[in-house]
């Protein structure tokens, strides 16, 4: 008798246990993936953050080698999301994070205070037609727009050229991209490229990151000086197929790391 209640007891204690060791098993796993989700929400938080700094750094790269001075534009695509962040209306070179907004793919501000610049629809326009396009600049650079008053075609004939940004077709309507339907236009006028021209007013570039496209649009520029000179001496000679197979592909990180350096210490608090 005394050995069955002490075996009963035994079995109630194991059972006891085991509901314990369960509840916290369970415990301990529910709190592991909260942890989990917080960690998910802080780094996606932390990825917003570091683009809105790096879009901020490509406005001052394009300040700095006078594509944007005063005016001109650079976004960026908001991970996971149909909406992108562009400055407010101000001189690139002026911008700070705090001017930052978010707009969605119909060119409307639907966060922070201000309102963004006249040529939105350019962006969003290229956004919806390209999902590898993550980054698009509108520049002011004399050379390019040099090269369409003079009714050039741009000529990718240095290295960087070519490993940048290939073709870039001139889009010779006059004017702003100031509406949705203008945006869309000049989506489909530059199909797959990296670049196009707008005749006596600047260009657009895209890419995959900031980074990438920043530096397209210096060397965009560069490209065009160079051409521009050497039509002024001689004629330019495009790449043989057999040079071009010579390049290697675009790597941005030097460039952009030694342009990000000059304007580090302008956005330094």
């Amino acid at each position: 008798m005394v050995v069955g209640k002490m075996m009963s007891s035994v079995w109630v204690i194991s059972i006891a246990l085991l509901l314990l060791c369960f509840t916290a098993q369970c415990g301990q796993g529910a709190g592991g993936a909260q942890l989990q989700e917080q960690d998910g929400t802080r780094s996606e938080l932390e990825e917003v953050d570091a683009l809105k700094e790096k879009l901020i750094i490509g406005n001052r790269i394009l300040d700095l080698n006078e594509l944007v001075s005063p005016y001109g534009h650079i976004s960026a695509r908001i991970p996971n999301s149909d909406r992108i962040f562009i400055t407010s209306a101000k001189s690139p070179g002026l911008v700070t994070v705090e001017d930052v907004l978010v707009v969605n793919l119909d060119g409307e501000v639907v966060e922070g205070e201000g309102i963004t610049y006249s040529e939105v629809h350019m962006h969003t326009g290229i956004y919806k037609a390209r999902d590898d396009v993550n980054a698009i600049a509108h520049t002011h650079s004399d050379y390019a727009v040099a090269l369409t008053i003079a009714d050039i075609p741009f000529q990718p004939s240095m290295n960087q050229a070519l490993q940048y940004i290939g073709q870039a077709k001139t889009w010779d309507r006059i004017g702003t991209i100031t509406t949705s339907e203008l945006g869309e236009q000049v989506a489909e006028f530059l199909g797959a490229d990296n670049a196009l021209l707008f005749k006596r007013h600047g260009a657009v570039i895209v890419g995959p990151t900031v980074e990438l496209t920043t530096i397209r649009a210096i060397f965009l520029e560069r490209a065009a000086k160079l051409q521009l000179l050497a039509t002024a001496v001689g004629k330019p000679v495009p790449f043989t197929s057999e040079e071009s197979s010579r390049l290697l592909p675009a790597n941005p990180s030097r460039p952009w790391q030694y342009y990000s350096s000059k304007v580090s210490q302008d956005l330094a608090p």
